[in-house]
């Protein structure tokens, strides 16, 4: 029996049309979690992320900015508001050219796993909306019910390797083998070690970087809104 393929998927801006991160802001300010003034911070923020894309530095500022954010919060209650809004705040921005990607190696008998570097109660939940088994996203440490404002933190991109090769381990994937689709330039390690590297809505390092290997770009025209 020949080993399983992997596809590796990043998620905001590869399969969604926005920032998972700040996706959440109007629903957390409705459950009195965060306050006007946060509001317009994270609506900022996704427009930067948004016209400049994403290095490892914006990376790690976001992840802290977020942390302080989230510290003193209700795990439970948290992990209640973001499954609430998914159909609102996240499912209207899914690429259908990202979907059908999905269904394309569902249908080759590949195992589709999502790679990000936002926090792990967004990413599972939005993971398993897409029909996608495994995910994994920065771990959100909880004591006694409360968010304490620690995540994990690294290089975006060496993270998403160690995660690669950790579910390679555990399930006999061949990186040699392995999809891996993406549009950040922070995401090079991984894109560099499988395979099949594809380049998703590219930014403009990870567009350069891609014609000169000859890695297979994709341009996605449309979002569902």
């Amino acid at each position: 029996m020949s080993a399983p393929i992997a596809a590796f998927f990043d998620l905001d801006m590869t399969l969604i049309s926005k920032s998972s991160a700040f996706a959440f802001g109007k629903p957390f300010l409705k459950e009195g979690l965060i306050t006007w003034r946060q509001v317009l911070w994270l609506m900022k923020e996704q427009f930067l992320f948004l016209i400049r894309g994403a290095d490892d530095a914006a990376i790690q500022r976001q992840r802290h900015n977020i942390a302080d954010v989230i510290r003193g919060w209700e795990a439970e209650k948290t992990q209640e508001v973001i499954e609430r809004a998914i159909p609102d705040v996240i499912l209207p921005y899914v690429f259908p050219e990202g979907e059908e990607l999905l269904d394309k190696h569902r249908e080759a008998g590949h195992d589709v796993i999502i790679l990000s570097t936002s926090g792990d109660p967004m990413v599972l939940p939005i993971a398993r909306e897409l029909g996608v088994d495994t995910a994994r996203g920065a771990k959100v440490e909880v004591k006694n019910g409360i968010c304490t404002g620690e995540m994990e933190l690294g290089r975006g991109g060496e993270v998403k390797v160690e995660h690669a090769k950790e579910l390679a381990a555990e399930r006999g994937y061949n990186l040699d083998e392995a999809y891996f689709y993406t549009d950040s330039i922070t995401d090079l390690p991984l894109m560099e070690i499988v395979g099949h590297p594809v380049a998703v809505n590219p930014d403009r390092k990870l567009r350069r970087a891609a014609k000169e290997r000859g890695w297979k770009i994709l341009q996605f025209e449309k979002s569902r809104r």
